[in-house]
């Protein structure tokens, strides 16, 4: 009999379940058409029964093994899930959003349990419910999740967007937060320090720092050229690169050029950002005007480098003077050489002077032992001598 591409593709799937996992699923095949117009399943399709999703659980979906494989993967995890290490790549790989509850006693977990569990169904395979244990992740779910350490405490996570919530935990706001996110009226939140105070235009320094909180609306200022690098304090890359960064800021015209900085450990680059910061120092222009994304790739970043890049890419760079920082870094080289050498050469006088002591020292002691020698040869001749008279 020929086999069917559904029937090719749901054996495919079964087969390709882990060892491991085999004896948490049953695969079974019927071709009775009457069951399956029972269950409202029009042949060929699936049906999953699992025991937090009561049944029967029809798939609509595309016949592939990718579309099926996800399905099935989500009926096999529970309505309400613990988020921890094995639980991890379950859930983050489901692509939809997640619902943390976090708690710091079982007593809160099971307080709230039955509510979480009718949250997940009321939401089945639009958003997967989770609990977080705090006691033990506390400082996961503060960096995640940008939740105060308050317990209980609920936020929702969609991709890179993070919504907190900040009101008074019950059941009836908790629904209402969700149903706020789901249909976008919501505002997603970002990690960020609190907003510091502007710098003294005195300051030699005229670096903008930025944090979450301020980053779009700095960066997005089209009427300006907007450098920025997002680094972390004590990250050897960043420290190298500070010293350039801070000097490039006096030599730019701040009315129409900023020179931006923000602690990416410590603040969140908005979700909204065409890119991910995936290392430090992360470095962007941002065009004025058109407000073009422009990366810098290149790993010099010494202030020449990045005032020729500026120079080149921004759009008020061909306003820019030119200037001349080798000489200075060359004199600086210079004196610092110089510097150098001069304990070097002293070095090496002592060095030699220590070695010609010890040279002296050798010699006068090879000296007096090739005296010593002398004298015991000729004792030991005298002592002959007479020993030859006694016989």
């Amino acid at each position: 009999m020929k086999q069917s591409h559904e029937y090719i593709t749901f054996k495919s799937v079964a087969e390709s379940v882990p060892e491991d996992y085999k004896d948490q699923f049953i695969f079974s095949l019927t071709l009775d058409q009457e069951k399956a117009r029972a269950l409202n399943a029009v042949p060929p399709n699936i049906v999953i029964y699992a025991p937090d999703h009561p049944g029967p659980n029809v798939y609509n979906g595309e016949f592939t093994s990718t579309a099926i494989g996800k399905f099935i993967h989500s009926k096999s995890l529970p309505l309400v899930g613990e988020f921890n290490e094995q639980t991890f790549n379950s859930y983050n790989t489901r692509g939809i959003p997640l619902a943390f509850f976090c708690h710091y006693t079982q007593e809160e977990k099971d307080e709230y349990l039955p509510f979480l569990k009718k949250l997940a169904k009321k939401y089945q395979d639009k958003i997967s419910v989770v609990t977080m244990d705090a006691s033990i992740f506390s400082g996961f779910i503060q960096g995640r999740l940008n939740l105060r350490p308050e317990w209980p405490a609920f936020a929702v996570e969609n991709k890179a967007f993070k919504y907190p919530f900040k009101g008074k935990l019950s059941e009836k706001n908790i629904e209402d937060f969700v149903d706020g996110v789901m249909k976008g009226t919501e505002k997603w939140t970002v990690k960020s320090e609190p907003i510091p105070e502007p710098k003294d235009e005195k300051e030699e320094d005229q670096t903008v720092i930025l944090v979450g909180d301020t980053f779009e609306k700095i960066a997005n200022d089209t009427a300006k050229d907007v450098f920025i690098t997002v680094c972390a304090d004590g990250y050897p890359k960043c420290k190298g690169l500070a010293p350039a960064w801070s000097k490039l800021s006096t030599y730019v015209d701040k009315t129409n050029i900023t020179i931006a900085y923000m602690d990416g450990s410590k603040n969140d680059v908005p979700p909204t950002a065409p890119y991910r910061v995936t290392k430090f120092p992360t470095i962007v222009l941002y065009k004025a005007e058109t407000n073009e994304i422009i990366p810098y790739e290149s790993q010099d970043r010494s202030l020449a480098k990045l005032y020729t890049f500026l120079k080149d890419n921004a759009k008020y760079g061909p306003e820019m003077p030119a200037i001349d920082d080798g000489k200075d870094e060359k004199e600086g080289e210079k004196k610092e050489g110089e510097a150098k050498e001069s304990p070097k050469v002293e070095e090496s006088k002592e060095t030699k002077a220590k070695e010609e002591v010890k040279e002296n020292k050798e010699e006068k002691k090879e000296k007096k032992a090739q005296t010593e020698e002398k004298k015991t040869a000729e004792k030991d001749e005298k002592v002959e001598e007479v020993d030859h008279e006694e016989l």
